[in-house]
């Protein structure tokens, strides 16, 4: 999609991983995929190349259980 688009949202459990991978911020028990976070560097690269714009949220809560 990297190829076709100016801007992406990156929500969810991708979002999580995303988050940990680039700034180590700590996500609790939330969602994450250490075979992803792999990819991470490589699509941060990829968008910067075709100068797409990556949007991460900004206002989540990070939870230590599901209620």
């Amino acid at each position: 999609m990297l190829d076709i688009v100016d801007e992406m949202i990156i929500g969810g459990g991708m979002a999580t991983t995303f988050l940990r991978k680039l700034y180590n911020m700590n996500i609790g028990d939330s969602l994450y995929d250490s075979y992803g976070a792999k990819l991470v560097p490589e699509i941060i690269m990829k968008a910067q190349l075709n100068r797409v714009k990556l949007e991460f949220p900004i206002d989540f809560l990070c939870g230590n259980r599901f209620k």
